[in-house]
């Protein structure tokens, strides 16, 4: 995975940007970002967790309900961008 677009996916995520914002910011396919998304889940740089109220804007951009699951930054992906 091309560290650059790991990088430009975490301060999205940081700066809480929804996801089709972050997938027009990167320039990457739908199906390409669920997969990155996935792959860092696996490798411990996101972690779940779930809304306690309506989101206006997160990562997965569900805008659904309360107890949506979204995703923040590990210690680990925190480290990555050297901001431990």
């Amino acid at each position: 995975m091309e560290k650059s677009i790991v990088k430009r996916i975490f301060e999205g995520v940081k700066e809480r940007k929804d996801k089709i914002a972050l997938i027009k910011d990167i320039g990457i396919s739908e199906e390409m970002f669920s997969a990155i998304i996935d792959s860092l889940i696996d490798d411990g740089y996101l972690v779940k967790t779930y809304c306690d109220k309506k989101c206006s804007k997160c990562i997965l951009g569900c805008y659904r309900r309360s107890n949506a699951k979204i995703y923040v930054l590990s210690k680990k992906a925190l480290e990555f961008l050297g901001e431990d």
